[in-house]
């Protein structure tokens, strides 16, 4: 994923829709199975970047589960509230159903 990042930055062809999102998400889920901390900045940076919302939804719940492991039940709350109308408004009913299975 990294030599990918790399590429992707000096890659001067027209980008898909919320490409750089589903870069940084992706990067972000490799590295909360990780279990690296600067997992959580890589699924905050695709949140903050334009994206179809299924991406948006997915980072929510990784960052949902990265606050459980840390014992942030609230935050987990959150995160996975976030999750569930992105996720169930873009056809990714999967990601919505695995944010209700996991809220505290």
């Amino acid at each position: 994923l990294n030599d990918g990042f790399a590429r992707f930055a000096d890659d001067r062809r027209p980008r898909m829709f919320g490409e750089l999102a589903l870069w940084h998400y992706k990067r972000g889920a490799a590295l909360a199975t990780l279990g690296r901390e600067e997992a959580a900045a890589e699924l905050k940076q695709a949140i903050a970047n334009e994206a179809r919302r299924w991406v948006h939804g997915r980072a929510h719940v990784e960052l949902g589960k990265l606050a459980l492991k840390a014992g942030h039940r609230a935050a987990a709350r959150e995160e996975f509230r976030a999750a569930i109308p992105l996720c169930e408004s873009d056809n990714d009913q999967a990601w919505a159903d695995e944010a209700k299975r996991l809220m505290p």
